[in-house]
């Protein structure tokens, strides 16, 4: 066996590394966010349910927050007015003491809302300690 003799030089151990700055990172970002939003429109937004369902949502989480607006008082009786049917001034008509029940649904919903997104939170937090 014949011995070679081979010179190295920096020549062979030049590599080529791309240094990723902020901008490489910003599009990483921009790509995912673009993804997402094409996913969103081809999977939801072209579904006329899903779309109807969402504008429900909306409409009466809304509708929710805005409670306080309401020209009733949940709590405050008016025997005046007991056992109403449905009308304009009521819409979904009095109870046995005259209080309104669609504002007093619209206050249940602000409840029932609440305990909801807290119930998710305390779920979400809980995941996140568990990893």
């Amino acid at each position: 066996m014949e011995n070679k003799n081979i010179e190295l030089t920096e020549d062979m151990f030049e590599v080529d590394v791309e240094i990723k700055s902020e901008s490489w990172n910003k599009d990483i970002t921009n790509r995912a966010a673009e993804n997402f939003i094409t996913r969103l429109n081809n999977k939801i937004l072209r579904n006329k349910l899903d779309m109807l369902c969402i504008v429900v949502l909306l409409l009466i989480c809304t509708g929710v927050m805005l409670a306080p607006l309401s020209l009733y008082d949940p709590e405050k009786m008016d025997i005046a007015v007991k056992f109403a049917k449905p009308s304009i001034s009521h819409l979904f008509g009095t109870d046995e003491f005259g209080r309104d029940y669609f504002t007093r649904a619209l206050y249940g919903g602000r409840v029932s809302l609440f305990v909801g997104i807290m119930s998710m939170i305390i779920s979400v937090a809980l995941d996140l300690c568990m990893e």
